[in-house]
């Protein structure tokens, strides 16, 4: 019965210092990183959020422009 007993109390102490799940991410990859991935992560946020999804989205590009163009 002891031995019972301590393991239910590790158990306990172990699950209340465990640290939470990280929330799942979502990365969109354009060329630029200057439209399209921004778009798609602000909407995919939009809607994760809307249904109460922990899942979040960031945008990036594999050829980050340093400043966006005006054309």
């Amino acid at each position: 019965m002891k031995l019972l007993t301590f393991g239910l109390a590790l158990l306990a102490c172990s699950a209340r210092s465990a640290p939470p799940p990280a929330a799942a991410a979502v990365v969109f990859v354009c060329e630029h990183g200057a439209a399209k991935s921004v778009v798609a992560s602000q909407y995919f946020n939009k809607l994760a959020a809307e249904r109460g999804l922990a899942i979040r989205s960031v945008a990036r590009g594999a050829d980050p422009q340093a400043e966006l163009s005006a054309s």
